[in-house]
């Protein structure tokens, strides 16, 4: 698969530690969206910190860019992805239930 191929790619770089080009963190953030889970973060006036998250097998990496808001405004990657590690966070949300009691309302006749 071709996809496989430009990701293993992708890997065996970030592995070496070796840069990817701008045009190789464009594909991965603009071709493997689905792929992808994207976090917005800080939010400016001409762009938006982004957290993009790609997995390749059971690894998981992290790119930090920036996107640009107007059609004037570029998006910006001036990181380069690193590894992560997926973790997975329980949260408990409180649920109020009403108590049910014989109560019966007033009616006037």
């Amino acid at each position: 698969m071709e996809e496989d191929d430009f990701l293993a790619g992708i890997v065996q770089k970030i592995d070496a530690g070796e840069e990817l080009s701008e045009s190789e963190v464009r594909e991965i953030i603009d071709c493997y969206s689905d792929w992808n889970y994207t976090e917005e973060g800080r939010d400016r006036r001409w762009h938006t910190s982004m957290m993009s998250y790609f997995a390749f097998g059971s690894r998981w990496f992290a790119q930090p860019w920036e996107k640009g808001k107007t059609e004037m405004q570029e998006s910006e990657f001036y990181e380069q992805p690193y590894e992560v590690v997926l973790t997975r966070k329980e949260m408990v949300i409180p649920e109020y239930t009403a108590v049910l009691t014989s109560w019966e309302p007033k009616v006037k006749a």
